[in-house]
């Protein structure tokens, strides 16, 4: 099993290497990082070097992590339309190991990403004379997390949709998009109105959370100033990752022994 994680492993670096589109993505992050120092460098207000560098933090750490998710998404479609999975169905330890290689690879992918940024915004903090927060540390790590859900949902939906479905569904299907309907429903005291927000409840606790404690650790984004309760937090987010990639291993393993190709 361990050797046939490794050699799937080397085989997706491989196929990673050759991916236009993940160098495109990896464009789009330098750029960002490119046109963030500039403004920056414009600046003379320290208290707004601190805003464009919260702001630059939260927009690439969020680039980082649909890059994980895309990771996971590109590796199962580029497999199944190539019929390669058939002959991983031929090997001794077919599909658990070969999913497992998947989640590993986007997991390490999604922590070069996210330590590059984070560690770039530790230099441009010391670079721009703005006093170096925690919550930085935070929001990379929290970000990471988060990725590690997303990567586990996108492979999960990309062993039986197409990567377009599946960017579409996660989109308009989630704990952030029910929040805000629910808040919106909440100003229609009607009987349908309360039916819709009925169902709207129980999709809010049967889908995966991409998001489990956003709404108890928003203050954060504010000031990047984590206190205690915000590291456990982080704590039993990442604990929520590791059951939904768990999840996600034994579900998608499921799916593609019954569908190996498109």
């Amino acid at each position: 099993m361990g050797d046939a994680i490794r050699a799937h492993l080397a085989a997706h670096l491989t196929c990673l290497r050759r991916q236009r589109l993940l160098q495109a993505t990896l464009a789009v992050i330098t750029l960002g990082l490119v046109t963030s120092m500039t403004a920056g460098l414009s600046l003379i207000d320290v208290s707004n070097r601190f805003d464009v560098l919260r702001g630059m933090a939260v927009g690439l750490h969020g680039l980082a992590k649909l890059m994980t998710a895309g990771v996971g998404l590109l590796l199962v479609r580029q497999h199944r339309r190539s019929w390669s999975l058939a002959v991983v169905a031929t090997t001794p330890a077919p599909f658990a190991a070969w999913v497992a290689s998947v989640l590993i690879t986007g997991a390490a992918v999604g922590a070069a990403a996210q330590a590059l940024v984070g560690v770039t915004c530790a230099a441009l903090s010391v670079g721009w004379g703005v006093t170096y927060q925690y919550g930085f540390v935070y929001l990379a790590l929290d970000h990471f997390a988060e990725s590690l859900i997303l990567l586990g949902v996108a492979t999960v939906l990309g062993s039986v949709l197409h990567p377009v479905v599946v960017g579409t569904a996660v989109f308009l299907v989630n704990d952030g998009v029910i929040r805000m309907l629910r808040a919106a429903l909440a100003a229609l005291p009607t009987w349908a109105g309360a039916v819709v927000d009925q169902g709207l409840t129980a999709a809010y606790y049967v889908l995966p959370s991409l998001d489990p404690f956003g709404e108890r650790t928003a203050a954060l984004l504010r000031n990047l100033r984590p206190v205690e309760r915000d590291w456990w937090y982080l704590l039993a987010t990442f604990g929520y990752a590791l059951l939904l990639l768990a999840w996600a291993q034994a579900l998608t393993v499921l799916l593609l022994r019954r569908r190996p190709t498109t």
